[in-house]
């Protein structure tokens, strides 16, 4: 399968000092990825270059085969969809205010959306299963919810591909579990994600693949099973772990406690 999204030999420097360093990199159609590294490694940086955010010093992204920055913001802004880490909004709006705005793409600025406009948000909402907040304040919700608000406002923007910064990041461990499921479950549909990520469980449990990033450049990329091993997040993060296999159900990283003065049970 072709990619959908190529980047090559791209670097990009804040103030002469180097954040990416030739990084190449593509991404299909349907996939999860993960982009999994330490702070500082270039993983947000990328993602504002492949959403055109920022202009990179050397290289080139490519989307749907044409180069990202002769591609017109219009088209862009229907087909990709950026998702921030928990988002809060300065007005009440509603849920269904939210997912609506997905629409703006398609509108001339003092457009109102028609009743296909809210038929489209009504099955994105469906969908992510929160059509029942849909009169709820935005700002009333909790973070998981307003993570799939977003995402819900992406699919009524009709994008088919989805850059999401540390997704889960806020969010307690039953909305990280209901995030997590939604995105595998959208990415049968042909769907595309790419997100960073410091959960190496997370990106072993929902990844087609993970991209492990190191001072600005891609030291490994690949099946899940195949980058993050003891070796590997050693590498990235001087920590020791063990990479086993639950029950036939994924694998989990377990941190070896000896290591750092506590006896194993």
């Amino acid at each position: 399968m072709s990619a959908l999204i190529t980047v090559e030999q791209v670097g990009f420097s804040y103030r002469k000092r180097q954040v990416l360093n030739r990084v190449n990199v593509s991404f299909r159609s349907g996939e999860v990825v993960s982009l999994l590294g330490p702070n500082g490694s270039g993983k947000t940086t990328l993602l504002k270059v492949m959403l055109g955010l920022l202009q990179p010093d050397t290289g080139e992204v490519f989307f749907a085969g044409r180069a990202l920055k002769t591609v017109s913001p219009k088209v862009l802004a229907r087909r990709i969809a950026y998702v921030p880490q928990i988002h809060r909004e300065a007005f009440a709006y509603t849920v269904e205010d939210v997912v609506l705005m997905g629409r703006m793409p398609y509108h001339t600025f003092f457009s109102t959306n028609s009743p296909v406009d809210r038929e489209i948000a009504a099955a994105a909402m469906e969908k992510l299963e929160i059509a029942h907040l849909r009169d709820r304040p935005y700002t009333e919700v909790s973070g998981g919810e307003r993570q799939l608000a977003l995402i819900a406002r992406s699919l009524t923007q009709g994008a088919d591909v989805f850059i999401m910064d540390e997704p889960v990041n806020g969010l307690d461990y039953g909305n990280q579990m209901r995030l997590l499921s939604g995105i595998r479950n959208l990415a049968k549909e042909g769907l595309t994600f790419i997100m960073t990520t410091h959960f190496p469980d997370h990106a072993l449990m929902t990844s087609d693949r993970v991209i492990l990033m190191q001072q600005g450049a891609v030291v490994a990329d690949g099946l899940p099973e195949e980058t993050i091993t003891r070796e590997t997040i050693f590498a990235l993060y001087r920590i020791d772990v063990d990479v086993v296999a639950v029950n036939g159900n994924g694998r989990v990283c377990m941190p070896v406690w000896s290591t750092y003065g506590r006896a194993k049970n």
